[in-house]
């Protein structure tokens, strides 16, 4: 004897699974959109790291500019003392 289908049930089961599935799409949808948020926070954080790391390179090649031409004006003027 075969088993009847009951309409009811088939469309409850449809019902259910269609509501499963749009969780899961929200679910799935809310993922994306962290990890899109949690990237451009990444960037931004990248870039300020940068530019901190750009600044102190700056910073230390003017430093040792400077401390380089105290010196050699330091050796010169030891000399000219010694010269004259």
């Amino acid at each position: 004897m075969a088993r009847s289908t009951n309409p009811c049930t088939y469309a409850w089961c449809n019902l259910l699974l269609s509501v499963h599935r749009t969780e899961v799409l929200e679910r799935i949808s809310a993922i994306n959109e962290r990890h899109s948020e949690d990237t451009v926070q990444y960037n931004v954080e990248l870039q300020e790291r940068e530019r901190v790391l750009d600044q102190e390179t700056t910073l230390k090649a003017f430093v040792v500019t400077k401390h380089t031409d105290r010196s050699e004006l330091e050796e010169q003027a030891k000399k000219k003392k010694r010269i004259g």
